[in-house]
């Protein structure tokens, strides 16, 4: 099944659902074994988990090669976060590095 493309502000409507999204890298973090990707797109900000033993060695490494408002779309589950702004974080699957910036 084909992942369903969706703009930030809608993504509360996609819980639950294999979602991907187009934007640029905002911000980046990285604790070991999480990346945390901050998404944008001309509707809003989400952030993005990567979990290493969830992805392919070849993600994992597209994630480290991102630089700020680098060109990508990500691919993942939506999932409820109360401590997100927007409620909703994107559970990393896939990512798809466009243009570097």
């Amino acid at each position: 099944m084909e992942p369903t493309q969706t703009w930030i502000r809608d993504i509360g409507a996609h819980e639950g659902e294999v979602v991907t999204l187009k934007g640029w890298l905002y911000n980046q973090r990285s604790s070991g074994k999480l990346r945390f990707l901050q998404v944008r797109d001309g509707s809003g900000t989400i952030q993005c988990v990567v979990f290493r033993k969830d992805v392919p060695e070849a993600v994992w490494e597209a994630c480290k090669g991102l630089t700020q408002e680098s060109s990508l779309m990500v691919a993942g589950e939506v999932k409820a976060d109360p401590r997100s702004p927007s409620g909703y974080e994107i559970g990393v699957t896939d990512v798809f590095p466009v243009s570097p910036a």
